[in-house]
């Protein structure tokens, strides 16, 4: 961290919340929020989560920071502040800021208890700069915050048929079976809806998958993709996967979830003259 971040935690600068923090259901998952301020600046900070142990997507609204900016990014002291390398625009209204994704406090596999406790541990969100500007969020102890982010995150999933508790015990989880075709198909349909600029990268999805074999749910683990990969993805995944289904412990069929990464190649296709 900067020493001119460090200097505004010292003096007990930065800006403060403005309410408690609210937990939202949402159609894709849950979201944590919070406004803080000092004097006239206010700025937003809003998190995103499909599920426990998944990234968290981070909307910051309100700052002199922009999406254009480099810069690093985290939880204090319990956190690390990591480079953010991708970063997308957000707006709330006429606010603008910018939104990026990953684990909340330290990189690697995430547990709700781990987060609980380093929650606990933090009392700052900062942003900086490679100029060294800084961006101080009073956050407090955020412990409870997670837990109940979290809960939310695990209500969505029991209305969606999901026993989280159990599954660690199940035969089996779901998979797609005809991923290859998949695959394929995914680059027929973006093929042909696409504009003249290809994008590459990663989308991840999480499905729902019943009994039955049969998807119910398709929702973007973070929006950080382009919205046109993003649409095609859910759209193909829900129209043309196979599935082999989850099995409890006593093998019987039942709802489960899984992950599937879906990594775009591409390149900008050439003019008619040949060049790029």
């Amino acid at each position: 961290m900067s020493a001119e971040a460090q200097a505004v935690i010292d003096s007990g600068g930065g800006l403060n919340p403005t309410r408690e923090w609210r937990i939202t259901p949402r159609e894709s998952g849950c979201t944590a929020s919070q406004i803080f301020a000092s004097g006239e600046q206010r700025v937003t900070l809003v998190m995103r989560r499909l599920q426990p142990f998944q990234d968290v997507q981070f909307a910051v609204i309100g700052s002199a920071f922009s999406h254009e900016d480099a810069m690093a990014a985290g939880f204090v002291p319990a956190g690390t502040l990591l480079d953010i390398p991708q970063r997308n625009p957000a707006s709330i209204g006429a606010r603008e800021g910018f939104a990026f994704a990953r684990q909340p406090f330290r990189e690697g596999p995430a547990m709700a208890e781990v987060e609980s406790h380093w929650g606990s541990r933090t009392r700052h969100f900062v942003v900086q700069g490679e100029d060294n500007a800084s961006l101080v969020l009073n956050t407090g102890p955020i412990g409870d915050v997670f837990d109940q982010f979290n809960d939310c995150t695990l209500q969505q999933l029991r209305e969606y048929g999901v026993d989280w508790a159990a599954r660690g015990r199940f035969q089996r989880h779901p998979s797609i079976t005809n991923i290859r075709e998949v695959t394929r198909d995914l680059g027929r349909r973006f093929g042909r809806e696409r504009d003249s600029i290809f994008a590459r990268g990663p989308v991840t999805v999480r499905m729902i998958v019943d009994g039955n074999g049969n998807a119910t749910r398709c929702d973007l683990v973070t929006q950080m993709a382009r919205r046109d990969i993003e649409a095609v993805t859910c759209d193909v995944l829900m129209e043309d996967a196979e599935f082999e289904v989850a099995l409890d412990a006593e093998g019987n069929p039942v709802t489960d979830f899984l992950v599937q990464q879906i990594v775009f190649i591409a390149v900008v296709p050439p003019n008619a003259d040949g060049s790029l």
